[in-house]
């Protein structure tokens, strides 16, 4: 006899971390599953808290505001020691060794992640109007780290010249 259909643990570890991101958001945002998924996972709404004196009755009213979130799920994240220089602001100086403002560097804590340079491509052509965090999820300890891929895009990948956006990946660092 034939196998039944199987569950793989991805789709677990997937649900849980959708799960976990649902339960630190405010409870009056509104939160959307987008399925099928091409890249974006939630449409969170932004909804603030109103009454006034003459109506004490509490309504959220919409800040006509939308974050669109990539939701990656994991067992156990990758970290790593990042070395840091203070630079000139990306976006009129390129990134060459004389913009570094030649201060001590620091090392910081990140979170290694390898994202498919696809969804890059898909948030690039979105636009810096429409927010895009990617959200890393670390299942076993409730941990979430996030990012603004629109950001990172445009002050990390494009800002220094690389040549792995041709890559099926890009390996991205997330700060702790």
């Amino acid at each position: 006899m034939n196998r039944s259909k199987r569950k793989p643990e991805s789709h677990i570890i997937g649900e849980e971390a959708v799960k976990l991101i649902k339960s630190r958001l405010p409870i009056e945002w509104t939160i959307r599953e987008l399925i099928p998924d091409y890249g974006i996972d939630l449409d969170i709404e932004l909804f603030e808290k109103s009454s006034s004196l003459e109506n004490p009755i509490i309504n959220y009213d919409t800040l006509g505001e939308h974050l669109f979130i990539q939701v990656k799920g994991t067992k156990i994240i990758n970290t790593q020691k990042f070395t840091v220089k203070q630079r000139k602001n990306v976006e009129v100086y390129p990134v060459i060794n004389e913009n570094f403002i030649d201060f001590d560097e620091n090392v910081i804590d990140v979170v290694v992640f390898d994202i498919e340079t696809s969804e890059l491509a898909t948030v690039q052509r979105m636009g810096a109007a429409m927010p895009m965090l990617l959200f890393l999820v670390e299942i076993t300890s409730s941990r979430i780290f996030y990012v603004c891929l629109n950001d990172y895009i445009d002050k990390v990948i494009i800002a220094a010249e690389t040549n792995d956006i041709n890559t099926r990946t890009l390996r991205i660092a997330l700060p702790i």
